[in-house]
């Protein structure tokens, strides 16, 4: 999973995941994973979206750092940030992915 800026926009921080070695992922269970891991967060009922990311970037996209930040008062980093380290301590959800980072916008 990578944090990074979207092409068009150098101002908005995305999440871009990498697909795993042997499996393709589905978009909605990838959303579904990420709920589950909110919720257990203390954070509810957050509507965020799951994507295929353009190329280079990824093998799937969310904007979930501009949801959070915009739900806890913070800049994009700063919640993209908290997502990946409770991410990466998520030993079966950083399985799913070959690759989990966090890169600056543009």
């Amino acid at each position: 999973m990578t944090f990074e800026s979207c092409q068009d926009d150098p101002d908005r921080t995305q999440i871009f995941l990498y697909e795993g070695q042997n499996d393709t992922i589905e978009l909605d269970m990838i959303r579904e994973e990420i709920q589950k891991r909110l919720k257990k967060a203390g954070t509810k009922g957050v509507n965020f979206d799951v994507f295929f990311a353009p190329a280079g970037f990824g093998d799937y996209s969310s904007n979930l750092p501009l949801v959070l930040a915009g739900e806890k008062q913070t800049s994009p980093m700063s919640a993209g940030e908290e997502i990946l380290s409770d991410l990466k301590k998520d030993k079966k959800f950083s399985k799913l992915f070959s690759k989990i980072e966090l890169a600056k916008p543009g």
